[in-house]
């Protein structure tokens, strides 16, 4: 776990640079590490609620909101897994052909992690959710939650589940075609509330509404439940929206000129193509039908007597699970998968959401400190901790530096990096404020075993957030 956070590698790899930890005896061999991975993939869920445990023991403020969402992994192989293997073709989130595994995340509203569930790469994103929440439920003793996530997951069958277990949700709505068109006529009926600049131009605006959907329970029997319906329009968002197609018209006009308009892209939607296939033109009334939908979103929610303001505060939450899906790709580097049984993917899996735990629970102590460090920074500053033996009861600490920081501007309460170079250090800076957030210090250079001993077990996480 400690090398996935510093240096995600093989387990190979990682075993060479046991030696390098401070009062730790890693003596084992790699065989014995192998075969540890199919002593943890029996427990694996066990673990996670271990895991749980030990974070609720801590006494964070949690809210009853439940986030979740899915991505997925490519694997080196060419062919799907047999019978039940996880690695199977499916819809990849970077387009890829090769065979992938699903990954189910729930994080609760401090940004946590709280489980992880694996399915096959060709299960559908809507029927991978019920099948973890009864256990999150259990493990956090938890009666009701609202469950928030995208579209994705926005099906019938799961608000159903969600309904008939008292439990609540808010999801996006798509607002096109058919599935959306209820949502869009309404939203095209006019009747919102504007929001306007000082010159008069709409920034945003919103309306909220009551609505009946028919339900079927268990036993088959039909009834009408109320959901709350959020449809808002933001300038911001609209403007994302039109530069996004604009770069895309460019694209399709550019292939039409190239004669590559036949390639898999997501432009080629808005080139126009004869009987022959061959791209003869912009689809421009596919452009104007979709501009007619620049800035505008859409929520659904159980939770009717919420204000539109914190259902769209509820919501916004769901980026920091986007956002730690990046951090398993990039920093912690859930893949390559350097397996081919099962049971030892699975554990692999189980090591990244524990490094990951960690490091948003490193992130978490920060923030109440009112100090926000990125992932990568967190790792630069842990990866030049190092020190030396001098003599049997003297260490020597490493200077923990090599980074010179970019000026900072404070704008509208957010820190703004400038493209100035100043002399301070940043590894340092950022050493200090880990040094703030857990109330320790050492800046000694060389220090003797006894106090270099006691500092480490001054380094608690505790928190005065009941």
């Amino acid at each position: 776990m400690f090398e996935r956070i510093l240096a995600p590698a093989s387990k190979r790899k990682s075993l060479s640079n046991a030696s390098y930890y401070y009062d730790k005896d890693f003596n084992f061999s790699l065989d014995d590490l192998y075969r540890s991975l199919d002593l943890i993939e029996p427990v694996y869920q066990d673990l996670q609620i271990h895991m749980r445990n030990q974070i609720n023991a801590l006494n964070i403020k949690k809210e009853n909101q439940l986030y979740y969402d899915v991505t997925n992994y490519y694997c080196e192989i060419d062919l799907n897994d047999l019978a039940d293997g996880l690695r199977k073709r499916g819809v990849s989130k970077e387009h890829r052909i090769s065979p992938i595994i699903g990954l189910g995340l729930f994080m609760d509203n401090n940004g946590l992690p709280v489980s992880f569930q694996l399915f096959p790469g060709n299960a559908s994103e809507s029927t991978t959710f019920i099948s973890g929440l009864n256990e999150v439920k259990r493990v956090n003793n938890l009666s009701r939650v609202i469950c928030v996530a995208d579209k994705g997951i926005n099906s019938l069958k799961n608000i159903n589940y969600l309904v008939e277990n008292k439990d609540g949700y808010l999801f996006s709505q798509i607002l096109k075609g058919k599935k959306g068109k209820k949502y869009s006529d309404n939203m095209f009926n006019g009747g919102f509330t504007i929001i306007t600049d000082d010159n008069g131009e709409v920034i945003y605006q919103y309306k909220t509404y009551i609505e009946k959907i028919k339900l079927t329970k268990t036993n088959g029997e039909t009834h009408d439940v109320d959901q709350q319906v959020l449809i808002y329009y933001s300038k911001e968002h609209a403007l994302m929206e039109k530069n996004k197609r604009d770069e895309q018209i460019d694209r399709a006009l550019r292939s039409l000129q190239n004669n590559a308009y036949s390639v898999e892209h997501g432009y080629k939607r808005y080139i126009l193509k004869d009987q022959n296939k061959k791209g003869i033109g912009i689809n421009y009334e596919l452009i104007k039908e979709e501009e007619k939908y620049d800035g505008y979103f859409c929520l659904i929610t159980s939770e009717t007597h919420l204000k539109h303001d914190e259902i769209k505060k509820i919501y916004s939450n769901l980026w920091e699970i986007e956002d730690t899906f990046r951090v398993t790709k990039t920093d912690l580097e859930f893949r390559p998968i350097y397996h081919y049984k099962q049971e030892h993917i699975i554990s692999h899996f189980l090591i990244c959401f524990t490094s990951l735990v960690v490091l948003r629970l490193l992130q978490y102590k920060l923030q109440q400190s009112n100090i926000n460090l990125s992932p990568a920074r967190i790792i630069t500053v842990l990866k030049r901790m190092k020190l030396e033996k001098v003599s049997n009861d003297i260490y020597h600490l490493h200077s923990i530096s090599g980074s010179r920081a970019y000026r900072e501007l404070i704008e509208k309460g957010k820190t703004v990096y400038t493209n100035q170079l100043t002399q301070e250090d940043q590894i340092e800076k950022d050493l200090k404020l880990l040094y703030i957030a857990f109330g320790v210090e050492m800046d000694e250079a060389y220090v003797k075993v006894e106090k270099f001993n006691k500092y480490l077990k001054d380094i608690k996480f505790h928190t005065t957030t009941a």
